[in-house]
């Protein structure tokens, strides 16, 4: 810059002042960086690639407790925790090639011996540069992570102890009702009194209506644990609606009450879905018409409401004449472990759990629910579902099940059913019921108190097929059938010739899982406790290939 001064000569004298203006602005701008850096709130550092520490603002004094002169005798790396070093390290070297540190986090020594963490940005100009460190204390932040973690944590080992919980009860239950509903059973069939046989009439109602608490409360656990699988298959609707309603049709006509069921004839005469949950929704709707209606009628309509790409909207409503829902009670019905007041539940019976379950595998099939009632004048239950609409067949094909792949053994005759079984269980009361069901069939068998027993008597003796508990002491049935699968294939390995002796689970073990663990543990097939007759020789039947 030139400026022109007026003076006694006539030629101007050229003064230069750039040098004191580059002066000033590097003074400026070294004050300006100097206040920002002793202002800051966050602690910066100066240092070398060496991890040598020249100058700390106010901020780190204050966030670590030393003083800039004590942090100058000292090393970056003696500050950082040992389990933090190797990658700390890792970072500085990066400073020898001139590349920046983006959001590293490690753990800073403070004065008094404690960590504080800190979350850095780092670069330099390379070897012979400077070192510029910014930091963050966010030991709050990572205080509030370990703490949200922890709680996570226990929220899981919680949630694992109380489906541990729920399936031990659901096998400690199961056990003792399968002698009760199984030997009742069994003496109904035996000469008695009138008497007699409506005291144990009671008891078996009595033991079925503990089986439907029981299987309520699992049913909630595996909705609440999102453990509730749907099956996917082919159904025929008219054929499920009516055995919903055929449920409930001896506790109805029990009351005086009409149960009637009616279904448009727009309504898809083949569904795809889970028949057995839409009918446990329908007979929770239906169970609750007939128990809280004293005078009149309970009925079923369903209707289509709308159909397209394959899909089919139905729509259900259950109507009953009973003692109606209150208007602000109407909307709490569907949670959980609740009635309408406290008096219903020891004059009418349940859980609470039944509507909130139906809520539930409602939502899961896409629909909702919901009720219109007056108090006094009866209840209309309504609710959606949307299934797959399946294509109209000529003839219909039976459907191929739960099961694991076999040798293929050759079919028994209808005609030929005196089998010997083993039956593997530890429970007395369950070994004279299981053994008196066989003996009423038709048929013999051995008895074996775990799975240890079950394998000695395989050695020596001959089985058509082997009842598996699975939960028994010494050796599990899971365990036994392992063995006993794993000395067939030593057999075939030896001879050439395939073995396979079937095996079909007996077991209180009634969780989501149970069924498919029993399969994989190389099981054919699978009966539930409390043991159903039917249900319990149809398995046995498959597994040995007997044909019908």
């Amino acid at each position: 810059m030139t400026l022109q001064l007026a003076g006694p000569s006539s030629n101007p004298l050229p003064l230069d002042y750039s040098g004191s203006f580059r002066f000033v602005e590097r003074h400026a701008a070294e004050h300006g960086c100097g206040r920002f850096f002793e202002l800051a709130l966050d602690p910066m550092c100066l240092g070398t690639h060496r991890g040598e520490c020249l100058r700390v603002n106010p901020a780190w004094e204050r966030t670590f407790g030393f003083s800039e002169a004590e942090l100058q005798r000292m090393n970056f790396i003696e500050m950082v925790h040992p389990d933090d070093r190797s990658a700390a390290i890792a970072e500085l070297e990066k400073r020898v090639a001139g590349l920046s540190t983006l959001g590293f986090e490690c753990r800073f020594r403070c004065k008094d011996g404690s960590y504080k963490w800190c979350l850095a940005s780092a670069h330099s100009d390379g070897p012979a540069g400077l070192v510029y460190v910014v930091g963050k204390d966010i030991t709050s932040r990572r205080k509030a992570e370990a703490d949200l973690k922890s709680a996570k944590e226990a929220a899981e080992a919680a949630n694992r102890a109380k489906s541990e919980f729920l399936a031990n009860m659901s096998h400690e239950l199961r056990t003792p009702m399968n002698g009760i509903i199984g030997l009742t059973e069994v003496t109904l069939e035996t000469e008695l009194t009138d008497e007699q046989r409506e005291y144990l009439e009671g008891v078996k109602t009595s033991a079925d209506a503990l089986l439907g608490i029981l299987n309520d409360i699992l049913d909630f656990s595996r909705i609440e644990a999102r453990k509730l699988n749907f099956d996917a298959a082919e159904f025929d609707t008219r054929k499920t609606i009516e055995s919903a309603v055929h449920a409930l049709a001896i506790r109805a006509q029990q009351r005086n009450l009409e149960l009637t069921s009616y279904l448009e004839p727009d309504v898809p005469a083949a569904l795809i879905g889970d028949a057995g949950r839409l009918r446990q929704i329908l007979i929770n709707l239906l169970g609750n018409g007939v128990k809280f209606t004293e005078h009149g009628s309970v009925t079923l309509g369903v209707e289509r409401l709308s159909q397209e790409r394959g899909e089919a909207e139905l729509h259900f409503s259950v109507a009953d004449t009973g003692i109606g829902i209150p208007l602000d009670k109407q909307r709490s019905i569907f949670q959980s472990f609740n009635q309408v007041d406290s008096s219903l539940t020891r004059r009418f019976g349940g859980t609470g759990l039944g509507l909130a379950i139906a809520s539930q595998l409602v939502h899961m099939m896409g629909g909702r629910i919901w009720v219109e009632s007056e108090e006094g004048h009866g209840s209309i239950f309504h609710f959606t579902v949307r299934l797959q609409v399946a294509e109209p067949r000529e003839q219909e094909h039976p459907h191929i099940e739960v099961e694991s792949p076999e040798p293929p053994r050759a079919a028994v005759p209808a005609d030929k059913h005196h089998l010997r079984l083993l039956v593997a269980e530890d429970n007395p009361v369950n070994q004279m019921l299981v053994a008196r069901l066989i003996e009423k069939q038709g048929h013999t068998c051995r008895i074996a108190e775990n799975g240890q027993q079950a394998l000695k008597l395989l050695e020596t003796e001959q089985f058509d097929c082997v009842l598996m508990d699975v939960q028994m002491p010494i050796m599990n049935g899971i365990e036994a059938t392992a063995a006993i699968r794993a000395a067939e294939a030593g057999c075939a390995k030896d001879n050439g010739r395939a073995v396979h002796i079937p095996i079909v689970a007996m077991t209180a073990d009634a969780m989501v899982g149970d069924r498919e663990r029993c399969l994989a543990a190389g099981m054919d097939g699978y009966v539930a406790k409390p043991v159903k007759i039917k249900e319990l020789f149809s398995a046995v039947e498959r597994a040995c290939g007997i044909a019908a």
